[in-house]
């Protein structure tokens, strides 16, 4: 429970949040009429489920994240847009390594909730990457930003067909 991205937290501006939190909080929407609209930062105090549920989220056409002063696109490379969610979770596991610690005694992981099509993002699958990077890379200089994520998980191939099969990237 405590790996799930709705309880699992990480510090912005000196407050802890959840990692679902700041992933909804994050969303910048595409305005149909044009421009955009949110991020909606207020989120990242919300609990998780009302983050999930924020009803302006709703009917959000997604055009990019925005966390902290960096903006997340999705149309600059060959990234799915989960990578993003993958990052926060990272950042998470870093300011609670006894977590990752603990993590690193399982071969697999799963995510009851999660539903190809449905979703994009995968706490099992974002567990299982951190796992298996753990043992060769330095994880704090990886997610020093999220263009070193980015770069990095293009390079390495982090999310090719055979390590992520099934799930429609």
């Amino acid at each position: 429970m405590l790996l799930s991205g709705f309880e699992l937290s990480l510090t912005y501006g000196g407050k802890k949040a959840t990692v679902e939190s700041v992933f909804q909080g994050s969303k910048v929407c595409a305005n149909p009429g044009g421009g955009t609209f949110g991020p909606y930062q207020e989120l990242y105090s919300a609990p998780a489920v009302e983050a999930k549920r924020d009803e302006r989220l709703s009917s959000c056409r997604l055009a990019r994240f925005r966390f902290g002063s960096e903006n997340w696109e999705l149309d600059s490379d060959d990234l799915p847009q989960s990578a993003f969610y993958d990052y926060l979770y990272g950042k998470a596991l870093l300011e609670n390594p006894e977590l990752l610690a603990f993590a690193t005694g399982f071969g697999c992981f799963t995510d009851l909730e999660y539903t190809p099509g449905k979703s994009d993002n995968c706490q099992a699958f974002s567990l299982a990457l951190y796992v298996a990077l753990k043992k060769n890379v330095d994880l704090k200089a990886l997610l020093a930003s999220h263009a070193s994520f980015r770069k990095a998980a293009l390079e390495e191939h982090f999310y090719s067909e055979q390590v992520r099969p099934g799930v429609g990237l």
